[in-house]
């Protein structure tokens, strides 16, 4: 079995051109690699990544928001009394279980300003 680690992080690469009208043409490419625990082997996680590209024309100082890069995560929890848990018809009120599920979107606002000098 061969193992080859990798950067989990979030990337954000941006290819400005000013345009003759004053305008900004970005081409932009945003990665987001996480590492995934719940699906470990041998104790090592695989990565997950999610990838938006997109090309947009803003004028000189507007803003743009790029979108699209979705995030989610599920977590268990078992929390117990040593040996209480284990009493048959009663052991539940020694044992808790809970599981927190997770959910978010990234948003990445750009604003170019084209520099005069």
């Amino acid at each position: 079995v061969s193992v080859t680690f990798k950067d989990a992080v979030l990337s954000l690469k941006v290819t400005p051109q000013i345009t003759v009208a004053n305008t900004v043409i970005m081409q932009i490419t945003v990665e987001n690699a996480t590492a995934d625990f719940s699906k470990a082997v041998n104790g090592i996680p695989p990565v997950n990544t999610q990838r938006a590209n997109t090309r947009v024309q803003v004028n000189d100082g507007a803003t743009t928001v790029i979108g699209g890069i979705f995030t989610s995560q599920e977590q268990s929890a078992n929390n117990h009394t040593p040996m209480l848990h284990r009493i048959p018809l009663l052991g539940w009120l020694f044992k808790q279980e809970s599981i927190t599920d997770s959910s978010g979107e990234l948003l990445i606002f750009i604003t170019p300003r084209i520099l005069r000098g």
